[in-house]
């Protein structure tokens, strides 16, 4: 951030959830003036792009009044303005902040990934819902840094069940279902993947790793688990005693004599895949 100069006045503390402005009550509806109060804008610097891109792309930026300030970050939840007076204040999650570039007049942007309300919704589906319930969506569109009101609490993988006395809290959300927007599809949350301690880990036999999850994990998509693999019976190879010399007063064998057995002939391959794991001498002589 710029060094302040010597004049400046001082910093004021930077806010948290419980600072959320008047006009937005605890349930998160707007109930003042959507008129923008005077604010000032300012990156975290550095940027976390290269500096000959275009876009210049941040992880933070400060939004300061005259009697508060706010650090919002990536992956943070926040209220954004309503279109009026009365409606509840929209809720997404921040998932990029970038300076528009010249051709933009370098507009303050960010990228809001949305959580629909029950207002949102139609049919049977937002009847059912929670006043304090949202619902994770595919609709991510682009908006203006400015447009953010305050930060706000949302469970991710929580129920009202789950979340109880949290849910007395102002401004304090739970969310557990996916919404498709174009499908207008209510689906479940994938829960969070479990990552398993690196010492734990180390004492496991070796195995191959498992395949990536998407970037969009938290949606639930059927998962088919792999199919293990079992390994073929072992067969067991029969010891065949080698015939005994012949002493030289010993006759020797005649067409009419019994033929001397061939070797055992082991089971062919399909009988060892069908589950055959017995061994069967051939019936065809040598």
């Amino acid at each position: 951030a710029p060094a302040m100069e010597a004049d400046d006045p001082p910093l004021l503390p930077l806010g948290c959830v419980a600072d959320c402005p008047a006009r937005i009550d605890a349930n998160g509806y707007m109930i003042g003036s959507i008129e923008s109060e005077s604010y000032a804008l300012s990156w975290v610097q550095p940027s976390v792009s290269d500096l000959d891109e275009d876009i210049q792309q941040y992880s933070q930026v400060v939004i300061s009044t005259e009697t508060r300030r706010l650090l919002i970050g990536l992956g943070e939840f926040v209220y954004i303005t309503p279109s009026k007076t009365g409606r509840p204040a929209e809720i997404g999650k921040i998932e990029t902040l970038f300076d528009a570039g010249a051709d933009e007049d370098n507009a303050m942007m960010c990228t809001v990934r949305w959580l629909y309300r029950k207002e949102h919704v139609k049919g049977g589906a937002a009847r059912s819902m929670h006043q304090r319930e949202v619902l994770y969506s595919t609709h991510v569109n682009e908006n203006l840094v400015e447009s953010i009101e305050w930060k706000v609490n949302v469970l991710l993988h929580q129920d009202a069940a789950t979340a109880g006395h949290l849910l007395d809290q102002p401004h304090t959300f739970f969310c557990h279902k996916t919404y498709t927007a174009r499908a207008k599809k209510i689906g479940s949350m994938l829960p969070p993947p479990q990552t398993p301690l690196a010492e734990v880990a180390d004492e496991q036999p070796a195995e191959a790793a498992p395949a990536a999850a998407p970037a969009e994990s938290i949606f639930a998509v059927p998962y088919a688990p792999p199919i293990p693999t079992v390994a073929a019976p072992v067969v067991a190879t029969p010891v065949v005693a080698p015939p005994a010399p012949m002493a030289a007063s010993d006759p020797v064998p005649t067409s009419a004599s019994a033929p001397v057995p061939c070797a055992t002939a082991q089971t062919p391959a399909a009988s060892v895949a069908a589950g055959d794991n017995s061994t069967r001498p051939s019936s065809t002589p040598c």
